[in-house]
């Protein structure tokens, strides 16, 4: 019996965390039971899993209780204020690092309790990200109750800018009790290894996506972009809408997606000339994206945010043959170049932007031929299959490390 034991945020309640959808469907072929255990739920529908996989609710919310292991817990706090490079913030916020950290100890103990059920040859543990069931998993392996500990590392759990202080909770004690740490991108791996917290554990491991085959294209149709992204401030749609209003030219703009800004884009987007068509389509289940794009003919997809991980919307896009604009920053220029679109400067300005645009409708870009060298970059380096088996092998092999 081989098992694999998964941490999720939220999977399979809630929104969000679409691609452990595919790394469950993944896992399947590699295991003989998969324990998921998410930390939050609320009401939304659940979500698919493999018939093999038990979801458990036990670490959401339990009762506090009397956690064992003061030791254990200041071992944890005394790594990150003694070796994290934040030792002022750290010292300030023990109070809050504390409760964390004790919150992750009870939970490791639930979890331990729950797992002695279950007969297994061959565990592997995976977090999906570098979270609370990072810290549950590095605590467990710190004392010698699990014998391997790997979770990923995405964008909210790997740049110390997005997090108060400058600092990334937790990582150096997680990383230290690592076996390996998977970076879902190139450039992000790059950032974390800059660190120099133990970087021979980081692996470069692209995401990946299921191919559905090529999507429709009307050469003759009214030219169509399409964006996908939460309604965040950070995701600059409204440069989108600034933007169409300068091109000339029919457009009709699907935005794939809600979120706090949508009813002051909305009001935005009534000012848009009458030749430039706006459709907000609202939060879409991940099957209603690829139900979109098997539909609809999109002649660009675009993405303007100030920060991204890597930008799996535009993969996901590009995985139907539809070309990305996109600006370059964090590892977007690993999913968006001239293999597959128009890759641009961050200050780039709303009139380059049209000029862009307009550029593009009249290129060979906007082609048949290039649609498919698009897919072609797709199948070669996001296709699921692939970098799933890559990704599984490698817990596989690393896991015999202890």
């Amino acid at each position: 019996m081989k098992t694999l034991v998964v941490i999720s945020a939220s999977y399979p309640y809630s929104v969000g965390e679409d691609f452990v959808y595919k790394e469950l469907k993944e896992a399947e072929k590699y295991y003989d039971q998969i324990l998921l255990y998410p930390l939050t739920k609320d009401e939304h529908p659940v979500r698919w899993v493999p018939e093999k996989c038990i979801v458990s609710d036990l670490l959401i919310n339990p009762p506090a209780s009397k956690s064992q292991g003061m030791s254990l817990m200041l071992s944890v706090y005394l790594t990150e204020l003694l070796k994290s490079g934040k030792f002022s913030f750290v010292l300030k916020n023990f109070r809050s690092l504390f409760a964390s950290i004790k919150q992750c100890k009870q939970k490791s103990e639930l979890l331990l309790a729950d797992l002695a059920k279950y007969e297994s040859a061959e565990t592997h543990f995976y977090s999906v990200w570098m979270n609370d069931g990072a810290l549950i998993f590095s605590m467990l392996k710190k004392q010698q109750k699990i014998t391997n500990n790997f979770f990923r590392l995405h964008g909210y759990d790997l740049f110390d800018e997005r997090r108060a202080g400058n600092y990334m909770p937790f990582r150096t004690f997680n990383f230290k009790y690592a076996n390996r740490v998977f970076v879902l991108s190139q450039a992000g791996l790059d950032y974390v290894k800059a660190k120099n917290v133990y970087p021979e554990k980081l692996i470069c491991n692209y995401s990946g996506l299921y191919d559905h085959g090529e999507g429709p294209f009307d050469e003759e149709g009214v030219f169509t972009l399409v964006s996908c992204s939460s309604l965040k401030a950070f995701k600059r749609v409204d440069r989108i809408i600034e933007t169409l209003k300068e091109i000339e030219f029919p457009v009709r703009w699907y935005h794939l997606g809600d979120g706090d800004e949508l009813e002051r884009l909305k009001t935005l987007a009534k000012d848009l000339p009458p030749h430039v068509e706006a459709k907000f389509k609202g939060r879409l289940s991940n099957p209603d994206v690829l139900e979109f794009y098997k539909k609809h003919s999109v002649n660009l997809f675009i993405q303007l945010s100030e920060t991204e991980g890597l930008g799996m919307s535009a993969v996901e896009a590009q995985s139907f043959g539809i070309p990305a604009l996109s600006l370059d920053v964090g590892g977007v220029k690993e999913v968006v170049n001239e293999e597959t679109g128009i890759l641009l400067p961050p200050t780039t300005s709303i009139e380059e932007l049209k000029t862009v645009i307009t550029s593009f409708k009249n290129s060979t870009q906007n082609s048949v031929q290039f649609r498919q060298e698009v897919r072609g970059y797709f199948l070669t380096h996001f296709e699921s299959v692939n970098n799933y088996q890559y990704f599984y092998n490698l817990i596989a092999k690393y896991a015999k490390e202890g």
